[in-house]
Formats: structure tokens, sequence, C-alpha cells
């Protein structure tokens, strides 16, 4: 399961045991709340957060600004490994992330490439973008280095800089 929900007005998800697989939702935009394991979290622009497969869980889009998220089930021999260094072994289950369009187009092509079909070699493709798309949450400092070295324009440089800052005010300073 994979999909973009924008400004997701009275999104709401209650599964008091889990599903099977791992989720992953990534918020752009608005706000929304997350309850796992007796703890609360409130998500905001720039933050993700992992559910591990199987555990109870709860939540939703703010009612006043609601969120736009990019989300996903994924599962598999190593999915368990993968989410715990997501989780940091289950201690946290939202972080912040610096917003990268190469982030997005990874999960732009794994969700065309669905669209297209479910033959062999296709989903032989996404499985590996999916590792590639995953990894930018697992290794966010080394995605980001790398996207600053090539991001060089004072004009990509600002708007990256105001994305990354969307929920505070700006000013020209």
């Amino acid at each position: 399961d994979i999909g973009y929900y924008p400004r997701a007005e009275f999104h709401y998800r209650q599964r008091d045991s889990g599903v099977s697989q791992h989720i992953l939702i990534y918020c752009t935009d608005g706000s929304g709340w997350l309850k796992i394991k007796g703890k609360e979290f409130r998500i905001e622009p720039g933050q993700f957060f992992i559910i591990p497969a199987n555990m109870p869980h709860r939540y939703g889009s703010d009612e006043k600004h609601p969120w736009s998220i990019y989300w996903l089930h994924f599962k598999g021999v190593l999915s368990g490994q993968l989410t715990d260094k997501l989780t940091l072994k289950e201690t946290t289950f939202c972080r912040s992330i610096t917003y990268s369009e190469e982030r997005i187009n990874l999960f732009n092509t794994i969700y065309n490439i669905l669209e297209m079909g479910y033959s062999e070699d296709q989903l032989g493709y996404i499985s590996m973008c999916l590792w590639h798309f995953l990894s930018t949450f697992c290794y966010a400092d080394a995605f980001s280095l790398l996207s600053k070295k090539e991001n060089t324009d004072m004009i990509d440089l600002s708007i990256q800089f105001m994305r990354d800052n969307l929920h505070k005010k700006l000013s020209l300073k």
C-alpha cells in the first residue's frame, strides 16, 4: 500500500491490533498526531513516523490544519531490522527530517511504476527503489549532505531553507 494524501481532512485510523506491515508516514504540510505505546506525538511538516508491524496505534490529521502525507506499508525479511533502525529500537516513533525533492521523486517513481502493473521486473525495480527511499530516512544526514553538496545555487538554497522552516515565521534576515 502506498499513496499521497493532500490536505487530509478528517483522516483518522485506529488499529487495536496493528497491521501485518510496517507503516511509514511522512508529513510535508499541515499537522496531525500519533498515539502509540502509551505516548502521543504531535506531527508537523518535515516529520515522519514509523509504526512497527502488529503494534496497536491511532493517528489522525489536525482538524484546523490537516496534514499532507506520503505514506506506505512495507514488509519483508529485513523489514524488522530496518524498522528498529528507523525507530531507534522503539525509543522514538517520530523524527524530523529535511525536505528533499529527490526523496519525493523516489516515492513518485515507486508509485508510478506500481500504477503500470505488477510484473516481476516492475516489482523487483520498485523493491530496490523502496530500499533507496527508506535509506533516505535511515541515513538522513548522509543523504542531506549529498543533496546540499549538489545544491549550490543561491535560489535553490533559499527555497530549501524556506521549506525546512515552513512551521516558523521567516524574516528577510
